[in-house]
């Protein structure tokens, strides 16, 4: 069983606690003392001047009271200014010792930026109240620099998925304009992928301002799964005919969050079934109440998710297979936008196989 560590509150209690019992004990030991001596002293008898002259003893010798209490006082005051001293030494000897590491954890986090992250930290205080901030510190940086690291890849995957139309349709321009005859075909094929292009931009930045902008919006409007999953299929019915799929949609249950995100939760996810299925294949979307969550599952029968791709397929702009998704539209963006819109009404998107082969995405809603 590991040993739990004394706080630095604790510490700080307990040695301020014993070295003023340390003081006092020294303080009344001196003072039982002083008061030993001047108790000594008082008792020299003071006797008249004729009785000591024919007794033969020294006037002198008798200390008046006055003397043995000055005596007294100096000892007391002394002592008390060295007890003083002495404790406020210590303690600033004892804190200072203490609070070392704070120094170095300081120096530490002003030396942090973006391409310095905070070191592991060492320290023989293991379970005080630096240690729980440096720990703090640590796990914020590592949080940042994920997230830094994460912009990073969207501005940079971002950018080449704008380059490539752009790209596609700056050549085909150029080539457009070297020409000196152009034939109506030529035309109508720089249309298309004229149209193509700027179909598949217009897409891209809708989709790149939807991921980046959902913050004000109304979350607490009663929103029914299953309407949204009807509307879907008829949204999606050009495609299901083209490819002979058929959808099945069971089950009630309302949410609270908003219209128009949840749409996107259920459009994309149902979409996706449809476009990566195979012809004659089917998809079906199951509606379930449990246990107060909702849950909103489709599974299809299509080409399925390789295991090694099921960690990243939530990552923005990763694709299973990228030259399918080109050719089918897609962008890695969806998937991506699902799952921030899924946890920002508090739910949770999981994806499994579905045997022999497909795809089930499973959504949990809080009901």
């Amino acid at each position: 069983m590991k040993k739990k560590k004394m706080t630095l509150r604790m510490k700080l209690t307990l040695f301020t606690i014993t070295l003023f019992v340390l003081i006092y004990l020294l303080q009344m030991f001196i003072s039982i003392f002083s008061s030993v001596r001047m108790a000594g002293e008082l008792a020299t008898p003071v006797v008249p001047a004729q009785t000591t002259e024919a007794l033969g003893m020294d006037v002198q010798s008798a200390v008046p009271i006055e003397k043995a209490q000055q005596n007294f006082n100096i000892t007391a005051g002394v002592t008390m200014l060295i007890l003083i001293a002495g404790g406020s030494s210590c303690i600033y000897w004892f804190i200072k010792k203490e609070l070392k590491p704070l120094e170095t954890l300081a120096h530490q986090v002003d030396e942090l930026n973006v391409e310095n992250s905070f070191s592991t930290w060492q320290s023989s205080h293991g379970g005080d109240e630096i240690w729980q901030v440096a720990a703090a510190i640590q796990d914020m940086t590592l949080r940042v620099n994920k997230a830094y690291a994460d912009q990073k890849n969207f501005s940079a995957n971002a950018a080449h998925e704008l380059r490539t139309p752009l790209a596609i349709l700056q050549n085909k321009l150029e080539v457009f304009r070297l020409k000196k005859d152009r034939s109506i075909e030529e035309y109508e094929e720089l249309y298309q992928v004229l149209y193509q292009n700027v179909e598949r931009l217009s897409v891209l930045v809708k989709e790149l301002l939807q991921f980046t902008n959902q913050n004000t919006v109304n979350m607490k409007i009663p929103v029914s799964l299953s309407d949204l999953a009807q509307e879907a299929v008829m949204e999606l019915e050009p495609l299901t005919i083209s490819k002979n799929i058929s959808i099945t949609v069971t089950g009630e249950a309302s949410i609270l969050g908003n219209d128009s995100l949840l749409q996107s939760i259920v459009f994309n996810l149902m979409q996706n079934a449809v476009k990566y299925n195979v012809d004659n294949g089917s998809v079906q979307v199951k509606i379930e109440k449990q246990d107060h969550l909702v849950k909103f599952i489709v599974s299809d029968t299509g080409i399925g998710i390789p295991e090694d791709a099921r960690l990243h397929i939530f990552e923005p702009f990763f694709r299973v297979d990228k030259s399918r998704s080109r050719e089918m539209g897609g962008n890695g963006l969806g998937l991506a936008l699902t799952k921030r819109i899924v946890e920002q009404h508090g739910g949770k998107i999981s994806v499994y196989n579905n045997m022999p082969h497909g795809t089930i995405f499973e959504v949990v809603f809080p009901e």
